[in-house]
């Protein structure tokens, strides 16, 4: 394991700090990844592992990483946001990003079908990411951003999970900014399904001899581009049929 590296991150994590990405070129994302564990349990010592988060889930992202299948983090409860006010002083340079979030009502096993996994989640709702990454612009390869947890920093999901709608694959989204519309998209932008991500999530879990449980929360992966925030900033970001949110960053 690269301790050097490892120090580096969680110092620029609990400084405030911004580290230059791109030069950490001889990981494998195997290490990266023992790597991310590592980091996690220095950044959330004692905290509860609330799910799990889906990263560079588009197709274009991927093909600009070099990668052919999206990587994953892990949400803790530290960076769970209410809807509303939200401390800008907290983040370096945050980005947020619409989501769906789905809930896990059963265990799942890696060989469930895609049917069985559906029955076994309690349902659907939307999300904000708030992404913070710890390098430079955002300029980073797949191995650094994995092993900087996915650029995980906060996070809000609106709590009325309703069940997964027939649509899930072609729910409209709308993120704006100060009441003015940034982006729009499907929810089909992200693997086809939000779906569809979480079946890549129960395999990329596998191979690490992980798996989702009951009470896991699954954020399944940006739908648009993200939209960086500045202090004093309103983020809504609404999903057709899973209701919508609104993040305020304010100064302490």
């Amino acid at each position: 394991m690269n301790n050097d590296f490892l120090a580096e991150l969680i110092k620029a994590r609990r400084k405030g700090v911004l580290l230059e990405g791109k030069i950490h070129n001889d990981l494998t994302l195997k290490e990266a990844y023992k790597l991310q564990d590592a980091y996690c349990e220095a950044i959330y010592p004692d905290q509860r592992l609330l799910g799990y988060k889906m990263g560079l889930t588009s197709k274009p992202k991927q093909v600009t990483m070099g990668i052919s299948k999206p990587i994953f983090g892990r949400l803790y409860e530290a960076d769970m946001y209410q809807s509303g006010a939200v401390p800008h002083s907290a983040f370096v340079q945050p980005r947020c990003e619409p989501e769906v979030a789905l809930l896990v009502r059963e265990d799942i096993d890696p060989s469930d079908s895609k049917d069985e996994v559906i029955a076994k989640l309690y349902g659907a709702t939307v999300a904000v990411e708030i992404l913070d990454s710890r390098f430079k612009g955002y300029r980073f390869n797949v191995e650094e951003v994995v092993a900087d947890n996915t650029s995980a920093a906060g996070y809000c999901i609106y709590p009325g999970f309703v069940p997964v709608p027939p649509e899930i694959d072609r729910l409209a989204v709308e993120i704006s900014l100060n009441g003015e519309g940034i982006h729009f998209a499907s929810t089909s932008a992200v693997m086809g399904s939000p779906v569809d991500s979480l079946m890549e999530l129960i395999g990329l879990l596998a191979a690490f001899n992980e798996r989702l449980r009951k009470g896991d929360v699954v954020m399944t992966g940006g739908i648009t581009d993200a939209v960086p925030v500045s202090l004093g900033d309103v983020v809504t970001v609404k999903v057709e049929q899973l209701s919508s949110i609104e993040l305020c960053f304010k100064g302490e």
